[in-house]
């Protein structure tokens, strides 16, 4: 089904996915001035070969970036077998953090691990030491 194209729709995904809230913090990212993001507007023009670059660069789908259809991650891969419906949306979450974001996240998630697994540890030793008296 071809769904119409809206330059201020793909706009508003790429601020999303680049994890911006205005054009020119958009435009400093995209390495053009806010200007010609407003051009975009007025014209209905799509930024084709920058969104085909952002699509690449961040892993999602083009489909997504241009139409708003389908997921947001590219399909086909190996991670769709493994990832359920809930560990897709939160790495399509993560991925529309910035880079520092990102990293406060993975090492929340390091720290999180690390204690379970201490707590793991912890459980199985209490459990020797249980048996062995």
């Amino acid at each position: 089904m071809y769904s119409e194209i809206s330059a201020e729709n793909v706009i508003t995904r790429l601020k999303q996915l680049l994890n911006v809230k205005t054009d020119l913090e958009l435009a400093e990212i995209l390495g053009v001035s806010k200007p010609t993001i407003s051009a975009w507007r007025q014209r209905n023009s799509v930024p084709h070969t920058i969104c085909i670059q952002i699509a690449q660069e961040k892993n999602v789908s083009l489909d997504w970036l241009l139409t708003g259809e389908g997921t947001m991650l590219k399909g086909g891969g190996a991670n769709d077998s493994i990832l359920d419906g809930k560990a897709k949306k939160m790495l399509e979450m993560y991925l529309s953090l910035d880079d520092r974001r990102q990293q406060e996240v993975f090492s929340a998630v390091e720290d999180k691990k690390f204690i379970c697994d201490m707590q793991r540890r912890f459980g199985e030793n209490m459990n020797d030491m249980r048996q062995a008296a």
